[in-house]
């Protein structure tokens, strides 16, 4: 694989990557598999999601990260969690809906803690 600077041995281990349907999450997805990890792929995107797990070999699924019980229902099993997914808003502080925020950390905070 072009540029990659580690052999790295992964077989026999488990990943999952969220946000993996495009971007980093995309190209770690790709370079675990690569380095032989079973591979879940987690995205919004679902059919992104697959047409890439299918290239590498990995499994995906479409989740909302937002959603706790969403989350609560994954069976998977992972040795590696890739906490990729994240959106943002750029705003004042005045203006920042509250609801976003709390969206924003359901997302980049509690979704990788309850995954893990």
């Amino acid at each position: 694989m072009p540029g990659t600077s580690a052999n790295v041995d992964l077989t026999g281990r488990g990943a999952l990557v969220t946000g993996a349907a495009s971007g980093i999450g995309r190209a770690c997805a790709e370079r675990l598999a690569h380095a032989g990890a079973a591979v879940t792929m987690l995205d919004l995107d679902g059919d992104a999601a697959k047409k890439i797990a299918d290239s590498i070999g990995g499994k995906a699924m479409q989740v909302d990260l937002s959603d706790y019980a969403a989350l609560d229902a994954l069976e998977f099993e992972a040795d590696i969690v890739v906490n990729n997914a994240g959106l943002q808003h750029v705003a004042a502080v005045e203006e920042f809906p509250p609801e976003r925020f709390s969206q924003i950390l359901r997302i980049m905070l509690e979704a990788p803690f309850r995954l893990v």
